[in-house]
């Protein structure tokens, strides 16, 4: 069986969680307001206080809010959902602008949130896809380095690789004219970007979620869970890759809930956590044990590594580090497994581009349109690519 950190300590950190709030929200109190100073001290070290999580939870419901209020007007500020497939095929292209701006998977992962959102603003057009995904690119890669010593040959780079995405989307009827992407109509476009996210980029997006509540995780268990939470951390953006290719960012499917579910998800996997503690109310135990099983590509259920006697602990532990009731977990890990299992349904019957004379779209940009490509940033069937550590 697996130690944990002592009882009081553990005690302690739950503590904090005396009043759970149902959403982090402006009125709601930080989750560790009631813990020790030396608790909230390590978090603010560690810049994933509950103040920050506060701020980005207030940030994301009001952008959807707002979006979806604009959603049901009509005119020219109507938000234009780009169609699945070409969503899908844009993701595949901003993910090769990212590695051309050497941009990180979290990068990918951020500048994601920026194309939805500006589609969700109604700000753009879909033909304009292209010069959307290398603005958003440019926004990321200069919000992590301020030197402008490169920004030229950047913005030539991006424009270059757009150019036979673009004739794809002429060939498929998504844009009129095969003219060109250039550096200008990129910056034109992250004007536009800019003005649609009212000139504040830095979005909370999966990625950043899942970095915050994996550390203060970390933070509120001394450690102790550390080889874990690096293999957790690293199986839910591979899991997020996935989804976030098929699941644009909407209230029903927020950043915050895919984190939050991935996390708990990630923690049955590991055995820190027991399955039937998130089992939803509306599921029998053999539903949720072979939906959850399906969903990962396993033939049975994670092996609890965490001592009965402390599995309540545990449970009120995560509830501070996400500040969430539990049966809002229960609901945010039980849409992310059926999200993942429908995924890893569909990839196991991919539906790829067909390239022909007349497409004039190299071999290359065909791959990147390949659902397939994901397979670097992401485990099939959203299964281990590796083994959780021993216990």
């Amino acid at each position: 069986e697996l130690l944990l950190p002592g009882k009081a300590y553990l005690m302690a950190v739950v503590a904090a969680h005396a009043s759970p709030c149902r959403y982090f929200n402006d009125e709601a109190p930080s989750p560790e307001a009631a813990a020790p100073p030396e608790i909230v001290d390590e978090l603010d070290a560690h810049g994933v206080s509950g103040e920050l999580l506060l701020e980005w939870a207030a940030l994301e419901a009001r952008s959807l809010a707002q979006l979806s209020q604009h959603s049901g007007k009509s005119g020219g500020n109507r938000p234009m959902s780009l169609q699945p497939e070409l969503r899908e095929a844009a993701l595949q292209l901003l993910m090769h602008l990212a590695d051309d701006a050497n941009l990180s998977r979290g990068g990918w992962l951020d500048a994601t949130v920026l194309v939805d959102l500006c589609y969700l603003s109604g700000r753009a057009a879909a033909e304009l896809v292209p010069e959307v995904c290398a603005a958003a690119v440019a926004l990321i890669k200069k919000s992590g380095d301020s030197s402008s010593s490169r920004a030229g040959p950047v913005m030539t780079g991006l424009a270059l690789r757009c150019g036979p995405f673009v004739r794809w989307m002429v060939k498929k009827g998504y844009r009129e004219e095969s003219h060109g992407v250039s550096p200008v109509s990129i910056i034109e476009q992250e004007h536009n970007l800019l003005v649609a996210l009212q000139w504040k980029i830095d979005r909370p997006s999966v990625h950043t979620w899942l970095q915050a509540l994996v550390s203060r995780f970390a933070v509120l268990t001394q450690g102790f869970f550390a080889p874990y939470m690096e293999w957790i951390f690293r199986q839910s953006m591979s899991s997020a890759v996935m989804l976030v290719t098929r699941y644009a960012l909407s209230a029903e499917m927020s950043a915050q809930r895919m984190a939050k579910g991935l996390l708990c998800v990630w923690l049955i996997a590991a055995g820190v956590i027991p399955l039937g503690a998130l089992r939803p109310t509306f599921l029998s135990e053999n539903d949720w044990e072979e939906l959850f099983c399906k969903s990962q590509c396993q033939g049975r259920q994670p092996t609890c590594i965490t001592p009965k006697s402390r599995c309540d602990n545990m449970l009120e532990l995560l509830c501070v580090v996400t500040g969430s009731e539990l049966g809002n977990l229960q609901v945010d890990v039980h849409v992310v497994v059926e999200a993942m299992l429908s995924v890893s349904e569909d990839l196991q019957q991919p539906k790829l581009p067909t390239a022909d004379a007349s497409c004039s779209m190299s071999a290359s940009v065909c791959r990147a349109l390949d659902p397939a490509a994901l397979s670097r940033w992401r485990s099939p069937c959203g299964g281990y690519s590796l083994a959780p550590p021993a216990a």
